[in-house]
This record gives structure tokens, sequence and C-alpha cells, in this order.
């Protein structure tokens, strides 16, 4: 009898319910899965064991930006550009919350803590400037590595901003990945509540991400300098070096305070790396390493 095995495979509508006679299964270093059925090969890949609350994402091509049409359409996020992600990688299902950031950090800058703020360890942690959150990643990454869960080749980090879009639209193609306006039902913005939501309040997203819109801003690993650098054709697994541009990094979503309008998947903002407010925050993924040169 052959033997018979069980893991989770990425978000793929196409999936649902599907059943396969697999004839061969490879794993990679990376811990990637290659099933083959006759001539159909589906790659699938199991969460890293740091957090259960991680979503396996698969590689995809997605529409980068604004296209014409949108609601709103400003040239930082024009053209509207095609954006192949060529690894599958895991990301937060939530906010790094304030207990999370706690347990590897030591402490918690968050404004929102204490008796006013009720379940506030299962809040986003916020008040950390895009250094704490790069610093949380590192250590993340060092303690899976040292426990002999980090697949070869891959690191705790921060989401690119190609990734993060990625995964906010989770196949979308509207303003919002809910669809062409976002209410107060479906997350926290514009003072909807006035201060920071527990993590997975609202709905998830199709991919099954909560909070991509609203709750805190997300810092994301690429620098930008306010201008309008999409590239005008596809590319794959962009990025811009932080180390080579600037001077602001990235972070998207809005927030529990930011207007609608900035709450939209393609819209872009960014600020010093030092700041820090009580609406913004970050989420990790646990993808492949991004080769930064020395300074």
């Amino acid at each position: 009898m052959s033997p018979a095995f069980t893991f989770l495979v990425p978000n793929n509508p196409m999936l649902v319910g599907a059943s396969l006679d697999v004839q061969g299964a490879d794993m990679d270093g990376g811990g990637l899965i290659t099933l083959t059925d006759n001539d159909l090969e589906i790659e699938a890949a199991s969460p890293p064991p740091a957090s259960a609350n991680m979503v396996a994402i698969p590689a995809g091509t997605f529409l980068m930006g604004s296209p014409p049409g949108s609601l709103v359409v400003v040239p930082e996020e024009q053209p509207a550009h095609l954006v192949t992600i060529t690894r599958p990688f895991w990301i937060g299902k939530y906010e790094v919350t304030q207990a999370e950031y706690q347990a590897v950090m030591g402490s918690n800058p968050s404004y929102h803590q204490g008796a006013s703020y009720p379940n506030s360890a299962s809040r986003p942690v916020e008040q950390v400037s895009w250094y704490d959150a790069v610093l949380y990643c590192s250590l993340l990454t060092m303690q899976e590595d040292a426990a002999g869960r980090l697949a070869t080749g891959y690191e705790y980090r921060l989401p690119t901003e190609a990734e993060w879009e990625y995964c906010c639209r989770a196949g979308t193609t509207t303003d919002w990945n809910v669809g062409n306006f976002l209410t107060c039902v479906e997350a926290n913005f514009d003072q909807c509540v006035g201060q920071t939501s527990t993590v997975g309040s609202y709905p998830a997203n199709p991919w099954g991400l909560h909070d991509t819109h609203g709750n805190v801003w997300e810092w994301c690993f690429d620098s930008w300098d306010f201008s309008a650098n999409y590239p005008a054709g596809p590319v794959s697994d962009p990025f811009v070096n932080f180390l080579s541009s600037g001077p602001f990094l990235v972070f998207r979503g809005g927030s529990w305070p930011s207007f609608f309008i900035n709450t939209r998947s393609a819209y872009r903002f960014g600020y010093f790396p030092s700041y820090a407010w009580s609406d913004l925050g970050f989420r990790v993924v646990c993808a492949p390493i991004l080769n930064v040169p020395a300074r």
C-alpha cells in the first residue's frame, strides 16, 4: 500500500473540491512540494511552523497599480503593469499583534494598550518604526532557523510592495478586494471605530487575510521617493532597494483614521523609516531571501 500524507495547499479557488490521482510527489529544499498527476503539475507547500496564522500564497501574475477607470487614478499608482511573483511564500493571516511583538522583542510600544483598550494583546502592534519591524523579522528568522524550522533559502521579513498588493488583491481587480466601495462593516477606517480593532474582527479577503484594508498601515520592504516610479512593462519579483533609493519607506493598506480612498489596494504612502505612529504596524512574510547588496 502506498503511504498517505496530508498537507495544506495554497488558497487557489480552482483547487477547491479537486480530486487527484497523484502519480508522483517531489519536495525541494525550500519545502515546496510538486504533485504530478499524469501531465498536470500542482505546486503546494505547508505553512511554516513559526505560527499557525500564516497563509500559503501561490506564485502568480497580477495587475499592480490603478488602471484607467478606477475610482481614483493618480500618477504614483500608474502605469498599471503586470507583476509576476515567481515563487510561493507565506504571509501572516493577521497584522502582527502586541502579544507576538512582545514575545520576540521583549517590549510593547503600542499606544492602544492597557485597561482602556480591551483585548490589547490581540490588537495589532503599532508605534513601530520600519527599523523596529525589520529587527522583529530578523530576530524571528534567527529564532526559527536555530530551531531548525526555517526552509532553506527563506527568511521572515517585511513583504515587498508588490507582494503586499498581490496578497491584498487576492485575485481581485477592483479598487478594494471587497468591490468598488468600502464600508464600516468590512474594515476599520475613517473613524468607524476611532481606535485599533482586535485582529480578525472583519471578514477576510479571498485568500484568507484580515485587515488588508484599514486597522493599521503596514510597513513594506521597499523605499520610495514619492515619484511615479512604476515600470512601463511586465516585471518579476520587483522591489526597490532601500540602500539605493529613498528617503521614504513604503507602507500600505490605510488605517483606523484613514479616509476610505486611502485604503484602496493600489494606494501607496510612506515616510521616514524612523517614524512611528499609533496607526502604523506591519505584517510578516516567510519568503525567499532578498539579496540586498552591502552599503
